[in-house]
């Protein structure tokens, strides 16, 4: 009891330097190797939020280990070293491992039609304390250009790392980086915790709910995964960045952009959140079909949102109808060996009376569509090719947060989202 105790005091002190992380990064090769698998069968269909936990992933290595072809064993097994930090510089073994971390992330830049890459490097620490509870963090620096600045995701304004002139940040700046989280759970029952970047299925790589492209945040989140049937539900802590302020008749005043560093006297707090709740059944082993609801809220923080399996729409009422409310429908296929299709439909403002009238120029009803396809060879070391296709209808940019003081507040994140 005393080595545990000591062992677990250790820990304890180098989570305080080094903060806790989700167990897989989202830029890690595991999510697009957990992609191909999938999709070629080797695994069964996993959950639509991302990132997954230890117990989960090493499950899904293990199956492919037991019955994928002799590459997808070597791919699976590395990848199972990393995981249990048999590979790691410093391990204490499942208690701990301490671990260097450096990889370049891409970006594109749409209107230039280019991309670049994005350098980061840190340590990392991992481990778990039972068969139950795990851990990981890293913390270290992103090497960002400036001119680069708007294309990668942020939690500083860039105006606030570089300067003109070649002074203090320059051309080149150390933004820092630092995520981590907490696992507790089994394979199929399993909640998590901690500062990451999300991202939400079908379409993982550019969804309509909430990207690998937004900066870090606040992630609170539980799954149950069964054979048949699969429920989540995830809150996001954002952090707004700007409010504007709104006249008497609710109207925006010049539609100037003020600092919330500078608002907090006027009693303006910098609060939002995004809470979802998904269900998906699998009826056959060729289709996953699903239903979403996601409501973003700001202001205060409303217990009532976090209860699973009601009607957000109707707690939104209840709540003042302050708040934007989402619901979404979503199938994935999987026709033929390798090959997987997907739908999503996401609505915001659902309001059926003026789908009744037929009326599209309301403020209600606004819609995101995605469609693709993705093929991975048998082949492990071939390619895997997707085509999707998105259509977005006025997206709203802005959610209105009714206070004494009327603002509104406006998350500034670097993902594509309906929030």
């Amino acid at each position: 009891m005393v080595k545990k105790g000591c062992l677990a005091a250790v820990i304890v002190l180098l989570l305080i330097a080094v903060p806790l992380w989700a167990e897989t990064d989202m830029k890690s090769p595991v999510y697009t190797l957990l992609s191909r698998w999938e999709d070629r069968g080797l695994i069964d269909p996993l959950p639509l939020i991302r990132p997954y936990p230890p117990p989960l992933i090493e499950s899904c290595l293990r199956r492919v280990i037991a019955v994928g072809e002799r590459e997808d064993r070597r791919q699976a097994e590395r990848l199972l070293a990393e995981l249990t930090g048999r590979n790691a510089l410093l391990s204490l073994g499942d208690a701990a491992s301490l671990d260097l971390t450096s990889y370049a992330e891409r970006f594109a830049k749409p209107d230039a039609g280019e991309s670049f890459f994005r350098p980061a490097a840190g340590i990392s620490l991992a481990g778990s304390l039972s068969e139950t509870f795990a851990y990981e963090g890293e913390l270290g620096f992103y090497f960002n250009k400036q001119q680069d600045a708007d294309y990668t995701p942020y939690l500083i304004e860039p105006d606030n790392l570089y300067h003109s002139g070649g002074g203090a940040g320059g051309e080149v700046t150390f933004e820092h980086l630092w995520q981590g989280g907490i696992f507790w759970g089994s394979e199929s029952l399993y909640f998590q915790a901690g500062m990451m970047r999300t991202a939400f299925g079908p379409f993982f790589d550019d969804s309509a709910v909430v990207g690998p492209q937004a900066p870090e945040a606040g992630h609170f989140s539980f799954t149950y995964r069964g054979k048949t049937v699969t429920f989540s539900s995830l809150m996001l802590q954002l952090i707004a960045k700007y409010y504007v302020q709104l006249g008497d008749e609710g109207l925006l005043l010049d539609g100037e952009r003020y600092s919330l560093k500078g608002a907090m006297e006027s009693g303006v707090y910098p609060s939002k959140y995004l809470v979802t709740h998904s269900v998906d059944v699998r009826p056959a082993d060729w289709l996953t079909v699903g239903f979403v609801q996601t409501v973003i809220y700001g202001g205060r923080f409303d217990p009532l949102y976090l209860i699973p399996f009601q009607d957000l729409a109707g707690t939104q009422t209840y709540s003042g109808d302050y708040d934007n409310n989402l619901l979404g429908l979503y199938a994935r296929l999987y026709p033929l060996t390798g090959l997987t299709a997907g739908v999503f439909l996401y609505i915001d403002d659902l309001n059926m009376n003026e789908l009744m009238k037929l009326n599209f120029s309301s403020d209600q009803n606004k819609i995101a569509f995605q469609a693709g396809l993705s093929w991975s060879p048998e082949h492990p070391l071939a390619p895997r090719f997707g085509r999707g296709l998105r259509l977005f209808d006025q997206a709203p940019q802005r959610h209105v947060v009714r206070k004494a003081l009327q603002a509104e507040i406006q998350h500034d994140a670097r993902g594509r989202s309906l929030a």
